[in-house]
């Protein structure tokens, strides 16, 4: 009787140890080791979602200098020979224009200088903190997609640039950022409007170009 109590109670006790064996750290999956620093490689981003605000507002009349800020986000990036993997880009950055809106359409050479902040994991699926991107291209000059209005960085008149950090090197490839304001509706903003009636003429002053919504394009570092 004693020598089937011994045998059951070693029956029960075998499936525990089984699991306790199982659960002990020599068993368990190890996680890809994360990483901290400067992504190497290129990337490229095919949806950005960035706005593009002008102050003052572009006009035909006032030809002085403006300043033009952009911030936004980077999605649908890929990389090549890197060591992470991106998920978005935080964007924020700014540069001058002067000459008003036609200046806008003419393009600039004044430095467009560029933070971006990437969030990714390692290639192996790990966790990465990835250090920011700080770019600066030669100017920007105008694009245009189909009707619509856009940015081609850097300024082919003058190319060239630089990224440190993230993606770090010789800026070799040209980006381009469409907005969804069409030829025709940045003119109406531009431009003063006249009506003229029996007591004569009146003008009233252009709107003005305050800001354009980039949906598409294409944004490659370096």
């Amino acid at each position: 009787m004693r020598r089937k109590f011994i045998m059951g109670t070693l029956a029960l006790a075998l499936p525990i140890g089984v699991v306790a064996a199982l659960a002990t750290p020599g068993y368990a999956a190890s996680k890809p080791p994360p990483f901290s620093g400067a992504a190497t490689g290129s990337v490229s981003c095919a949806l950005p979602k960035l706005q593009v605000s002008f102050s003052p507002p572009l006009t035909t009349a006032y030809t002085g200098p403006a300043t033009v800020t952009v911030k936004g986000s980077l999605l649908d990036c890929t990389t090549h020979g890197s060591n992470v993997t991106i998920k978005k880009g935080k964007v924020l950055g700014t540069f001058t224009s002067s000459g008003g809106c036609i200046g806008l359409a003419s393009g600039t050479e004044s430095p467009v200088k560029l933070t971006i902040e990437w969030k990714g994991k390692t290639t192996a699926n790990g966790k990465a903190t990835i250090a920011n991107s700080t770019v600066t291209v030669n100017g920007a000059g105008p694009a245009f997609k189909g009707q619509d209005v856009g940015f081609e960085l850097p300024n082919p008149n003058d190319p060239g640039g630089s990224v440190g950090g993230s993606f770090a090197g010789s800026v070799m490839n040209e980006s381009y950022a469409y907005s969804t304001t069409t030829i025709s509706q940045s003119g109406a903003d531009c431009t003063p409007t006249s009506k003229t009636t029996a007591k004569g003429t009146k003008t009233k002053p252009a709107k003005g170009l305050k800001k354009l919504k980039v949906t598409s394009g294409t944004i490659t570092l370096p």
